[in-house]
């Protein structure tokens, strides 16, 4: 009897080398500004959206006169407890939220925002409209976890973006919305007019895909230690770093503020190595 060969196992490309184009901040700070990055997972209705069916992934970036660093990782169930790591901070604190600030208006489909990010040539869910139960459950998640950090004090989308010398024109705690896969896209110098698709998140090429942008921008989380999906851990981090640029004048918004919110994402500022 003949064995057939052992298929060979397919080769996954190697991910793109970037560098960054960022300098260090001057002149440094002063004393610490924190950014924490919230990847919300669907809410469980029956708490009411408060928590959520399954933990949260949450990055805390902390930058001081030595620089930017991790500070830690969390995984959260409970909005409560999201709300409670970030007053566990002293000094201004930006919080980005991987998800809707707010609904729309019954019979209305999709923000301002959003349309600009499918212009794009990126994909998102719409707000509004029919949505199949786990993203339903997710937004709903979101407005509710928007409304807990302003009922905290946090001043939505506050004054960012600031200018790289100007952190005292931040407000103490401000909340905004984001969207990783844009920041993924647009720090790693995606342009809209030649559009190419990212690489599916959860999956190996994906992942070392997304690592590679958080590395080069200076948030290594190869030694993270954190049960979960790391694709969650990716898309608080470059949640956390989206408002960290925000910072540096290295970030713009999307959509019209007064018309649904508005969506936080970045500037490039990356270049990718040939």
């Amino acid at each position: 009897m003949t064995v057939p060969p052992r298929t060979r196992l397919q080769q996954v490309a190697a991910p793109p080398v970037f560098v960054s184009t960022l300098t260090p901040r001057e002149p440094p700070l002063a004393a610490p500004v924190w950014f924490l990055g919230v990847d919300p997972t669907a809410g469980d209705p029956t708490a009411d959206y408060e928590r959520g069916k399954k933990p949260t992934a949450c990055v805390l970036l902390r930058e001081d006169a030595a620089g930017l660093h991790l500070d830690r990782v969390e995984r959260l169930h409970e909005n409560a407890e999201i709300v409670s790591l970030a007053e566990s901070v002293a000094g201004p604190v930006v919080v980005a939220v991987d998800g809707p600030c707010m609904d729309v208006p019954q019979g209305r489909t999709g923000r301002p925002c959003e349309r600009e990010v499918q212009r794009m040539g990126l994909s998102l869910y719409l707000s509004g409209g029919n949505q199949f139960a786990g993203v339903r459950d997710w937004m709903r998640r979101s407005f509710r976890l928007f409304a807990a950090f302003e009922r905290a004090g946090y001043a939505l989308h506050g004054t960012l973006p600031v200018a790289d010398g100007d952190t005292d024109a931040l407000l103490p705690r401000t909340v905004a919305e984001v969207y990783p896969a844009v920041g993924f896209a647009l720090a790693a110098g995606y342009a809209p007019d030649a559009p190419r698709k990212l690489p599916k998140k959860g999956v190996r090429a994906g992942d070392d895909y997304r690592a590679a942008v958080l590395a080069a921008l200076g948030l290594d989380l190869s030694a993270v230690r954190s049960p979960g999906p790391r694709h969650d851990l990716h898309d608080a981090a470059i949640s956390a770093l989206t408002a960290y640029l925000a910072t540096r004048a290295r970030a713009r918004w999307l959509g019209d503020k007064a018309d649904g919110g508005g969506m936080l994402v970045p500037l490039p500022v990356l270049r990718e190595e040939d």
